[in-house]
């Protein structure tokens, strides 16, 4: 899993978006925020650049990237479309092996935005935004919680965005997943409190990623020149 092979995926160091996504881990003995623990295994569900090619060039140089910019060293990387029942599971299945380092911190930050009038956006594509944001991230949340549960501690970090605090019009499928991420987020930060697993939303604002151009928002450039 360490080579630069035939699979492969990108390391996310920002908010990007698209309907393919992958499993990093970091084996690192670190602390992170407030969990008070050595951290055994940590993953980042992360997002690909591209929505519609998926070839095993494209995915190979993602990898080798991965290797290249990674502050730690990557220990494992799984490849999975998020978008499909298949590789959602893949996911699942990973969370679930016990004869492997147990996965103590997730990062769920797969995801992409559809930009323009809501009437004109093309369904399938939304259907996939809705499918990757909402119906990805629950499920992957969901069995991070149940496995971290069960050995008491661990951290789950849903990437959320600032577009989920007001409806966003030009936005609207997008901001309302986002909105779906942080309510999601602040009940299962109660739901949680006192068990050793926490949770938490991380809401970004506009920042300069593949992001834009997955989105076609790269006007916002020229009327926000300072973003971040």
């Amino acid at each position: 899993m360490n080579r630069c092979g035939d699979d492969g995926c990108h390391y996310d160091d920002g908010r990007r978006g698209d309907d393919s996504a992958c499993a990093v881990n970091d084996k690192a003995s670190t602390h992170h925020h407030d969990v008070k623990h050595s951290v055994t295994a940590r993953w980042r569900v992360t997002d690909d650049s591209e929505p519609v090619r998926h070839d095993k060039r494209h995915s190979s140089r993602r990898q080798c990237e991965l290797h290249e910019r990674s502050p730690w060293p990557v220990d494992e990387v799984l490849p999975a479309d998020l978008v499909t029942a298949a590789g959602v599971d893949a996911v699942l299945a990973r969370l679930r092996d016990t004869t492997r380092a147990p996965i103590d911190l997730v990062v769920n930050n797969a995801g992409f935005g559809t930009s323009g009038a809501f009437a004109d956006a093309d369904p399938e594509r939304l259907s996939r935004e809705i499918s990757l944001n909402v119906s990805a991230l629950t499920r992957i949340a969901h069995e991070a919680v149940r496995q971290m549960q069960t050995r008491g501690h661990g951290y789950l970090l849903n990437v959320s965005s600032i577009a989920s605090f007001q409806p966003g019009p030009g936005l609207a499928v997008y901001s309302a997943t986002k909105a779906f991420v942080t309510s999601l987020t602040e009940a299962l930060h109660e739901e949680l409190r006192g068990s050793g697993v926490r949770v938490t939303a991380l809401c970004p604002g506009l920042t300069h990623t593949e992001f834009q151009s997955i989105s076609n928002t790269t006007g916002l450039e020229s009327k926000f020149p300072d973003f971040a």
